[in-house]
């Protein structure tokens, strides 16, 4: 884990080198902006939609947002042990997701001996359920109808 300050803010990312792009967390203080935005931008995506979730983040009280937060930029890995998970998973993942690459979403599947086949949502984004809600409700309704036998 590392910091910078932009902007006057401090800010934690991830930077041990991983597959992906640096993870960076705004924490400890109200973000900008063009943090906020930047950050709507990877989980979001689309300007129109992102609008309404900034304004909610915005919204929030700080406080709320630290153990959020903090969870993500202090949680351990779990992928020498998804093998242990016994429970049915369904994984969607949007093929613009511009914060986690489609293939982590692969292995996440590969490796969970109960998981169903992948649903890749083409242009959802990080949270395509907000993005494609009709594809994401589509694959979630069969899959836990399934579990109620």
């Amino acid at each position: 884990m590392a910091t910078a300050t932009i902007n006057g803010a401090e800010i934690a990312y991830d930077d041990t080198g991983g597959d992906g792009p640096p993870v960076i967390l705004a924490h400890g203080f109200l973000p900008t902006d063009d943090l906020v935005s930047t950050v709507a931008g990877l989980i979001v995506g689309d300007p129109a939609l992102s609008v309404e979730w900034i304004a909610k983040w915005k919204a929030r009280p700080q406080e709320s947002l630290r153990q959020p937060g903090a969870t993500l930029l202090t949680r351990d890995s779990v992928w020498d042990r998804l093998g242990e998970i016994t429970a049915p998973a369904l994984v969607v993942h949007g093929t613009s997701d511009a914060s986690i690459p489609l293939d982590h979403a692969e292995r996440l599947v590969a490796g969970l001996p109960h998981a169903v086949p992948l649903v890749a949502v083409e242009g959802g984004t990080h949270a395509a359920n907000l993005t494609h809600p009709e594809e994401v409700n589509a694959a979630m309704v069969p899959f836990l109808a399934d579990l109620r036998g």
